[in-house]
């Protein structure tokens, strides 16, 4: 089983799902704000889900990647290619990879 309390938790989407794990994550102690990190295509959204919960956000998903211990990929299968494409150079063997999109292989 995989600890996560002092790990940090990069989630790339701020959609509906997105925000459904942060929310859990508070609510169940799992995370706090200090360890998730958030990021979006969208400013807005992003500006949203900061306000909403407290959470750090990350305008790049190369910055979010580079700085968390497990990425949690919250985008529509569609749109997983265009995510991950450009920060998959950042990604280690260390890294926890989960992702939501169903459908598609990593």
């Amino acid at each position: 089983m995989v600890h996560v309390k002092n790990k940090k938790i990069g989630i790339i989407g701020a959609g509906n799902m997105g925000q459904a794990i942060v929310k859990a994550l508070l609510e169940s102690t799992t995370a706090t704000v200090d360890n998730i990190i958030i990021s979006n295509r969208s400013p807005g959204k992003l500006e949203k889900v900061k306000k909403l919960y407290g959470v750090h956000t990350e305008t790049t998903n190369e910055a979010l990647v580079e700085a968390s211990d497990v990425v949690i990929i919250a985008v529509k299968p569609q749109d997983l290619i265009e995510a991950i494409e450009p920060c998959r150079a950042s990604f280690g063997l260390d890294h926890i990879v989960i992702s939501l999109a169903a459908g598609v292989e990593l």
